[in-house]
């Protein structure tokens, strides 16, 4: 069995593509490799591994970031005043409606009828009639992720 010569730059090349939320078979095509070989990368080849573990985790920071943007949070905050006194209090960020358009046009379990009222600029109002349905999906999402990395942690 042939392996496949294996380079600093079949791992800037995974670098960048994962990191943009390409999938491995795409990443593997645009390698020029088999998807055996790459896994083998994963597990024999530890800067590739490393690089690989960091885009992952890049992009799931970046979705972590962007569900607690779409469901609104509170934050705990301490500025300084201008006497050198620092206040201490909770401030809360009510959810971004772009960043649930931007989650919910991503979500392939959504239907036709969401893309219309986006696309009409009726979302507003479709987001009113539907918002606890939408709250439960990105909180299942979010539950999700959190089950995905835990099971990660585990291996």
């Amino acid at each position: 069995m042939r392996h496949s010569k294996y380079s600093k730059k079949h791992e800037r090349i995974m670098f960048e593509l994962k990191i943009k939320g390409i999938n491995n078979k795409i990443i593997c095509e645009a390698l020029g490799i088999d998807e055996r070989t790459f896994y083998r990368w994963i597990k024999e080849k530890q800067n590739f591994k490393k690089l690989y573990i960091k885009a992952v985790n890049a992009k799931t920071n970046a979705i972590k970031a962007l569900i607690k943007k779409a469901i609104g949070f509170t934050e705990y905050i301490e500025k300084p005043t201008a006497k050198g006194n620092v206040v201490k209090y909770n401030e809360y960020f009510p959810p971004d409606f772009q960043s649930i358009k931007y989650l919910l046009r991503n979500i392939s379990d959504f239907d036709k009828e969401l893309e219309e009222n986006i696309d009409n600029n009726r979302f507003d109002k479709w987001f009113t009639s539907h918002e606890k349905e939408i709250h439960e999906k990105i909180r299942k999402i979010y539950e999700s992720d959190i089950i995905q990395e835990k099971s990660r942690r585990n291996k």
